[in-house]
């Protein structure tokens, strides 16, 4: 199980000293795992409730802690369908598979996960657990690396929504940002989008995908998982729906069952899949956990 710290976090010598207490970890290791702008791990532990009540000390410190299993990283339901297009409107926005489409309003973006799709030579990575002997039974990865030779990368967005586990995906080769006044095919288009819609949104947008501590727990996910395993991911689309979904606001169905069907493979990206979907399940967790302090400030406001 992983505890982790996320955004907005005061990198400042004062707060890393104050983690350090509550954690029990030396400032050095905290400075190297977390950084200021994106969420990274303080500890990955082995048993699920020693992570909650590390997780409830540091949130009683005023920081965003959130306990993840580390599993959900591997998770297949969450896949990543790649967009052919996107339409804003003043209500929200609608999605545009190849077969299909499906609305939601604004609001339910949870977050929008920046990042690369890398593939070649340049992932010879290796990693391993192991146990660090410290008194909480702290897991840490052990990473092999070898030098990095010719790739191949992708500049993509995951748009992920509260309301379903499936990710909607914009790769900066296949998108179509001509509705939005952008050239195709470049990232100053995809940069411009993603500011558009994180703002018309209000949400964060993560960028730390090269650099947060959590990508090294990408991989660990099979050893625990508190969750029963998930379905294959072809049962993931479906169930009834339609092949083109129009003006749902509220949508909490899967996307049409064609954007799987008929559509090549999404490109993948091991490390960069896994992250994103730890970054969702963390932005969602923080959201479950305001859920109960806002339904106490309203009743406490009649």
């Amino acid at each position: 199980m992983l505890v982790a710290i996320g955004p907005p976090f005061d990198a400042t010598s004062e707060r890393y000293e104050l983690l350090s207490r509550v954690a029990g970890l030396v400032v050095y290791d905290l400075r190297t795992r977390l950084r200021a702008q994106g969420w990274g791990v303080v500890r990955a532990l082995a048993d699920a409730a020693d992570a909650e009540r590390l997780a409830q000390s540091l949130r009683d410190a005023g920081f965003r802690a959130v306990v993840l299993d580390s599993a959900v990283a591997q998770d297949p339901t969450r896949v990543a369908l790649p967009l052919r297009s996107l339409l804003c409107r003043s209500d929200g926005m609608t999605l545009e598979f190849r077969d299909g489409s499906v609305s939601f309003p604004y609001e339910s973006l949870l977050t929008i996960v920046r990042g690369e799709l890398r593939s070649g030579d340049g992932h010879r990575e290796s990693e391993r657990l192991w146990p660090t002997g410290g008194s909480h039974g702290d897991l840490a990865v052990a990473r092999d690396v070898s030098p990095l030779t010719a790739f191949d990368a992708v500049a993509v967005a995951d748009l992920h929504f509260s309301s379903v586990l499936w990710i909607a995906r914009i790769e900066v080769k296949s998108f179509d940002f001509s509705a939005f006044g952008y050239n195709n095919g470049t990232v100053e288009a995809l940069e411009a989008l993603v500011s558009h819609l994180a703002e018309r949104a209000g949400v964060r947008v993560d960028r730390s995908s090269r650099t947060s501590s959590l990508v090294s727990h990408v991989r660990s996910g099979t050893l625990r998982s508190s969750t029963p395993p998930p379905a294959p991911a072809r049962e993931v689309a479906g169930f009834g729906l339609p092949s083109t979904v129009r003006d749902e606001p509220s949508s909490s169905r899967p996307p049409p069952s064609s954007a799987l069907r008929h559509s090549k493979p999404p490109t993948s990206d091991p490390r960069f899949d896994g992250y994103s979907r730890l970054v969702a399940e963390a932005e969602r967790e923080m959201v479950r956990l305001a859920a109960p302090e806002l339904g106490t400030r309203s009743q406490q406001s009649r």
